[in-house]
């Protein structure tokens, strides 16, 4: 149900409360499959919002902090996508 709400937050452009979802949920689920997805959504919507700066902090988190997980590819085609801007 949370990873749910925050979809549903970033479907509707609702950025800053998909943040704030997201970031609970790598907190609460910081072991499930999935928080490295949700901090690398954290990440993009900055992106989303032209913000490459503290886009690259948020995006950092991924691959420090999951180096093993399924986004890091994701994390750092962003982060290339970030320094380009």
């Amino acid at each position: 149900q949370h990873w749910q709400a925050a979809v549903r937050a970033e479907e509707a452009r609702d950025l800053s409360t998909a943040r704030a979802l997201y970031r609970a949920y790598v907190t609460r689920y910081a072991q499930d499959a999935r928080a490295d997805d949700a901090q690398l959504a954290v990440g993009r919507s900055y992106l989303q919002e032209d913000r490459p700066a503290t886009a690259l902090g948020e995006l950092r988190h991924v691959i420090q902090d999951y180096p093993q997980g399924d986004a890091v590819p994701a994390a750092l085609l962003a982060m290339g996508d970030a320094f380009y801007r």
